[in-house]
This record gives C-alpha cells, structure tokens and sequence, in this order.
C-alpha cells in the first residue's frame, strides 16, 4: 500500500558476515532499520550468572552493534526495540534489562554520530512476541497493547521534528498500580530486594 518492500530472512542478527552481505545484497537498498531481536533470561539477580547475561546481551546489544556498523548513516531511521525493563525495572528481569539499557547506549552512540536512532521502550504486546499465550498479567507492571498500537507510537515518534532518542509506549497495569499502592509502609530496602527477586 504504501510501496515499501518487506523481505523476512531467518540468521543470526551477532554474525556481521551474513548481515553485511544480507544488505549489501539488497540492490534497492535498505530505507531503515527495525531491531526487535531479543531473548529473555529470567531468574533471580542471586541466580543470574553469565549465560543469561550472554544470552539477553548477545541478540539486544551485539545485534543493534553489528546493525548500526552495516548500515551506518544511510538509513532513514534506525529503531531498536527496548523494554519499559531498561527503566521501570521487572522483578527477575536484570539480565534482560541490562542488555536492553545497554542497547539503548547504542541508539545514543548513533545519535551523538549524527545518525538516525531511536530506542523505543515498549510494554507487553498482546498476541505476539514473548508474551504471546501469556493470559495472566496481573504481576505486570504494564498491560498488554496492540502490535499496531506500538508501531502508531513509533510512527508519532519519527515523524517528530526534533525525535528524541529513547521514547516509552505502555500500558499502565491498573491492577499492579492499586497493588503496589497498599505497599505504603514497605521501606526502599525491602521494595529493591523484591524488585530484584531476593525476597516476595
């Protein structure tokens, strides 16, 4: 409809080989880039050793990495797909939080080189991606919203005059939000620890 070209190609997003070629193989040339790759690691801080940590940093970082040098300043917009993770914070999600923070240092490094970035912290989507199948949200820090809806909000986003370069699409979860609300009398230490799965 709107005439651009959408090829879906299964690799492996860390091997800048394959991702080079892949776009160097495009005779028409790439327009832009959309970074969703991502692999949860969830446990416990106390439990979370570095294969979780390899794992979430390799397909976020590694990837947005290898995509940012093959493409370089030529593409229209570069947006890479964070997690309200990176600055909410998630119970048993320090691992996938870090590496989604950690691209964002990416987005910014293209920014600061006069490229195009953006890293869009997103909440939960409905019917897709990793909570594809996942009924219960009521522990979420956010509800679940549309695929459409978060691509509407990067639209909004780009179409900016001055885009910032992290921007947040989400769905407060009234049910976490009225929960948390009772917690009034639970002092800092207590609310890190259980942020960080060292206590319920």
């Amino acid at each position: 409809e709107l005439g651009a070209s959408v090829a879906a190609v299964a690799g492996d997003v860390t091997d800048a080989e394959a991702v080079e070629a892949l776009i160097a193989g495009e005779a028409s040339g790439i327009d832009g880039v959309f970074h969703l790759a991502g692999v949860l690691a969830d446990g416990a801080l106390a439990n979370t050793g570095a294969a979780q940590v390899e794992g979430a940093w390799a397909a976020k970082v590694e990837g947005a990495r290898v995509l940012s040098e093959a493409v370089g300043g030529t593409a229209a917009f570069f947006v890479a797909f964070s997690s309200v993770v990176a600055g909410l914070g998630n119970a048993g999600q320090s691992a996938y939080g870090l590496a989604n923070a950690a691209m964002e240092e990416v987005v910014a490094a293209r920014v600061a080189a006069g490229w195009p970035g953006l890293a869009m912290q997103v909440g939960g989507v409905a019917g897709v991606g990793m909570l594809e199948g996942v009924a219960d949200t009521g522990r979420f820090l956010v509800g679940l919203q549309s695929a459409e809806s978060v691509f509407e909000g990067v639209a909004q986003v780009l179409g900016r005059s001055a885009a910032p370069t992290i921007a947040a699409c989400f769905v407060p979860n009234v049910v976490v939000s009225e929960a948390a609300s009772g917690r009034g009398d639970e002092d800092l230490g207590d609310a890190v620890a259980r942020i960080l799965g060292f206590s319920s």
